[in-house]
């Protein structure tokens, strides 16, 4: 994260009239222009016209000015040699996606200079990248570092993507993957769906849309790349205040989830509403806090944001987890691969007793990964607030601003506009009853959909009132929504002014990728829409 001076100078970036002005006088006087890192001087150029904006005159801007002059000069060059490349792809019949610098110039009022870039970066599908790098060849490219041969067999299927170079000419860093951290099968067909249009100099090209953009600007600005550290958070802040095109939060919520990026996400979203005010909506900040996290998610985490060198554990973590996001791993293969990381032996049998309790012994003391992952108390629930109390009759509602989102407890996912689907096994909800009527209760539970289809056609839900079972429902498809489905709470289950625990027990969830339906990984079960406790019981 920024250091002291540089959190000035993004200040100066991102403020607005004086107060950009006073930020921009408080690093003067402390930095020299000519001498500050490269980290600074790419920002240069934005802080020029926002400080002319704000009032500051040329002369007060010498330094920034003359930046801002040279990045424009630089990237008029780059784009205009960039054009052949893109217009050689679109011709080979690929569709190519341009990414960071070169994809968001339209978030800086249109003003490639704001931006200064390092390549030209290209996403391809992984089908075409074959094709696309033989196209490449054909302008007198080559893969930087490395041969053809090397290329297929390693690139191609260990990293996202690799940069080439030719005489006289841009940088290109060829992509098929958008995102590092998510590149299994299929990974990118939601980018690409949601994709917009853009003209590239007479070349119709494709980007991400804002809202991917945003994601994909703090998931890259976490890698440890020096010059990005600084970079992603400026990219971040134009996103959000580009009201041209607006954030689709629960598009971003949705793939957070999907992609297990919700610790990546949540970081630089706290990080930016309470450094800069970013105008980020204070549910999507609770709902990221609520949205499930493994702990090999946590261990990976922790592990990404320390400088080299990790930990046997660390790595074997990050290892695993680099398999997984290509979808090429299991918890199994995690176990397995331990004893390579710990002490080089390719089996547990092979290890001596002496060596594993002593590396134990190491392992666990007191503030090391392996005893925070062992001995860490357990996580809070999805919400820390008591539970609401509850009026027989009231309706409560699940949806995105619905009046029932303080009942949820665990095993529930994010807010959607109709409701909140269960994840995994038991989804809790939490009431506190004021005054209960004499006689049973009805409880009715308006479901907007189950997640059953032709290969899993039914799935069964039973319902626990203070871990009383009070019905089973068998769900079936084709599911018709919305479905009302009743249980009756005998007399005597509930207490008024006392907490009521409603389980929901699914058997067997199962994820939108099993049923082919999306490649969401998640384990659901329900879509849940409403509750409403009644007097009587369910006939």
């Amino acid at each position: 994260m920024p250091k002291p001076h540089q959190k000035l100078l993004l200040n100066a970036v991102l403020a607005r009239g004086d107060d950009a002005i006073r930020a921009w006088k408080a690093w003067r006087a402390a930095n020299d222009p000519e001498a500050s890192e490269r980290t600074s001087r790419r920002l240069f150029p934005v802080a020029y016209r926002n400080l002319r904006d704000a009032g500051l005159s040329d002369d007060d801007l010498a330094p920034l000015r003359e930046a801002y002059e040279k990045s424009r000069t630089e990237i008029q060059r780059k784009l205009g040699a960039a054009r052949p490349v893109l217009e050689a792809l679109v011709t080979a019949g690929i569709e190519p996606l341009i990414l960071k610098g070169s994809a968001l110039a339209r978030f800086y009022a249109d003003d490639p200079a704001l931006r200064p870039m390092r390549d030209v970066d290209v996403l391809v599908s992984p089908g075409e990248a074959a094709r696309a790098i033989a196209t490449l060849s054909t302008l007198g490219y080559e893969p930087a570092g490395i041969g053809a041969s090397c290329l297929a067999r390693y690139a191609l299927r260990c990293s996202p993507s690799w940069p080439f170079v030719a005489p006289n000419a841009p940088d290109v860093d060829l992509h098929w993957h958008v995102l590092h951290e998510s590149r299994q099968p299929g990974a990118d067909d939601d980018f690409r769906r949601g994709a917009v249009s853009l003209d590239f100099r007479g070349v119709t090209v494709k980007a991400l849309n804002a809202t991917d953009q945003l994601l994909h600007v703090c998931v890259h600005g976490l890698q440890r790349e020096p010059q990005e550290n600084l970079r992603w958070i400026v990219d971040a802040i134009a996103i959000l205040r580009h009201e041209a095109e607006p954030i689709d939060w629960p598009r971003l919520l949705e793939q957070v989830v999907r992609r297990r990026l919700v610790l990546q996400a949540r970081y630089c979203f706290e990080y930016l509403t309470a450094t800069f005010a970013a105008p980020i909506p204070p549910q999507v900040l609770g709902q990221l806090r609520g949205a499930p996290v493994s702990w090999l998610e946590r261990m990976e985490f922790r592990a990404r944001l320390r400088p080299e060198p990790r930990g046997a554990l660390a790595q074997a973590v990050v290892s695993h987890q680099e398999e997984v996001r290509r979808g090429n791993a299991s918890l199994q293969a995690f176990h397995r691969s331990l004893p390579r990381h710990f002490w080089g032996a390719a089996r547990w049998w092979q290890m001596p007793v002496w060596t594993v309790l002593d590396r134990l012994r190491l392992d666990l003391r007191p503030g090391t990964a392996l005893a925070r992952a062992v001995f860490a108390p357990p996580p809070e629930p999805t919400s820390p607030t008591a539970a609401p109390v509850y009026d027989v009759g009231q309706r409560l509602v699940f949806g995105r601003n619905g009046n029932g989102l303080a009942a949820l407890r665990s095993g529930w996912s994010y807010a959607e506009s109709v409701g909140v689907w269960s994840e995994g096994v038991i989804a809790r909800l939490e009431l506190v009853p004021r005054e209960l009527p004499e006689g049973p209760l009805r409880l009715e539970i308006e479901l907007a959909a189950a997640m059953v289809g032709e290969s899993h056609p039914t799935l069964d839900v039973h319902v626990l009132v203070d871990s009383s079972r009070v019905a089973r429902w068998r769900l079936t498809a084709p599911f018709a929504a919305p479905a009302t489905h009743e249980a009756t709470i005998p007399v005597g289950l509930l207490a008024a002014s006392r907490p009521c625990r409603i389980d929901l027990r699914i058997l067997r969830p199962r994820s939108p990728a099993s049923l082919g339906s999306s490649g969401d990984s998640r384990l659901l079960g329900i879509h849940l829409s409403s509750l409403r406790l009644r007097p009587g019981a369910f006939a």
